[in-house]
């Protein structure tokens, strides 16, 4: 994998604003779907932009104003390739198709959303507000069939690798919390204190080996997935963490940090920094890199979060 990082190139998206020129707004959030045939970016312009994705990033949609506020967060349906549900900080999660039509709006209330994530059968869909946790049956017409709070904001849920049955949370008093969901209610498993400021981002390893949490205080903590023992740390940079992203076979962890740091990727074996990605030090945002599911490639952002990149490698 050595030669792959060393062979490694970013191509930049050509992402042009409405004035014919590059947009300025940082990038908030990129999420790729499950084939690697799509990529999601956010904007702080509120912008959703879709792209096709082959050997470039090209022919992107663009969906102006989808909510009142950024998109924080984007997740795929499994049971689709291209529908997508959305949440910015209003009181309602969009689903949407990859044409960018407006499929539903599922109405919350006063509820500011900031997260969302379907589980890995496409069964079920959590929602986040603050500190708490709502879960939808997708079958049953997202009809409402749990929810929870806890009095510490919730930044940010994984679920397992398969089915609908567990899921974790990184909360801002720095404790991870393990949960189970019974078809009607959602019960708190266990709860790491895993850190001693807000947990920021988590990633699950593709092979459910363990579990990355990243943290304000610029500390990555990794996880057995089953005995919660702790497996190590990264805590080479001083930045807050603002995005975790494992490779497709969890040898590889790719963190982004907040201002004056570049995305870097770490070994997961030997927690060693095996690449620095150039231009990549974040904007206000916070620097992000998201490798693909499907094959050995990453979307980094660049130039202080305004540029989406495609790294990989170069071929001759």
């Amino acid at each position: 994998m050595s030669a792959f990082f060393s062979n490694l190139r970013l191509f930049p998206a050509r992402d042009l604003g409405s004035n014919g020129k590059p947009t300025q707004s940082e990038i908030v959030h990129v999420s790729i779907n499950a084939t690697g045939s799509r990529v999601i970016n956010t904007r702080t312009d509120r912008s959703i932009r879709i792209w096709r994705s082959t050997v470039s990033l090209t022919d992107p949609i663009v969906i102006e104003n989808p909510h009142r506020g950024p998109v924080t967060c984007i997740s795929w349906n499994p049971a689709t390739e291209t529908s997508f549900a959305s949440v910015g900080g209003d009181g309602a999660v969009k689903l949407w198709k990859g044409s960018g039509h407006l499929e539903r709006e599922i109405k919350l209330g006063k509820t500011a959303a900031h997260l969302v994530a379907y589980a890995p059968d496409g069964d079920v869909m959590a929602v986040v507000a603050d500190g708490s946790i709502s879960i939808y049956n997708v079958a049953k017409g997202y009809t409402k069939i749990a929810h929870d709070s806890r009095p510490s904001k919730i930044n940010a849920l994984q679920w397992t690798n398969k089915g609908h049955n567990v899921f974790a949370t990184g909360h801002d008093d720095g404790s991870i919390c393990f949960w189970r969901l019974d078809s009607m209610a959602i019960e708190l498993l266990y709860t790491l204190q895993g850190h001693h400021s807000p947990v920021t981002c988590m990633c699950l390893d593709p092979r459910g080996r363990y579990l990355a949490c990243g943290s304000r205080e610029g500390i990555v903590s990794l996880w057995n997935t089953t005995d919660f023992t702790n497996l190590g740390v990264l805590s080479a940079v001083d930045r807050a963490i603002s995005s975790l992203s494992a490779s497709r076979d969890g040898a590889y962890l790719a963190v982004g940090y907040s201002e004056g740091a570049d995305v870097k990727i770490y070994e997961y074996d030997t927690l060693t920094e095996v690449y620095n990605a150039p231009k990549s030090q974040a904007g206000k945002i916070g620097g992000e890199a998201v490798w693909f599911p499907n094959r050995t490639a990453l979307i980094i952002v660049v130039d202080k979060g305004q540029v989406m990149s495609l790294a990989k490698k170069e071929v001759s």
